[in-house]
């Protein structure tokens, strides 16, 4: 059987705060090695959940859906925020 380990890490809902941030750790194959692999994820607190709609969310997210800047800021300032937490140095704010 093949699967692989993932850690999930994120912030708490603190004080009303309604999003947790943090980031997936896993390995990926390359170059016949497994490498260690982060992405960040944004995690929002669903109101009124309706199956069908939110199972329809699912997925990527196309650039020309209402909500793709937001997202694409929320994942740029979270990758940010926790390479700045594992190297203690500050990222550049893009332009």
């Amino acid at each position: 059987m093949e699967g692989a380990v993932r850690l999930v890490t994120l912030t708490k809902m603190i004080g009303g705060e309604e999003v947790m941030r943090g980031a997936v750790l896993t390995q990926i194959d390359r170059d016949a090695h497994y490498l260690p692999s982060f992405s960040p994820i944004v995690l929002t607190k669903l109101r009124n959940y309706e199956p069908e709609k939110h199972r329809a969310m699912a997925g990527p997210v196309e650039e020309r859906a209402d909500e793709y800047s937001f997202i694409s800021t929320e994942l740029e300032h979270t990758e940010r925020r926790m390479i700045e937490i594992a190297t203690g140095k500050l990222q550049p704010v893009p332009a």
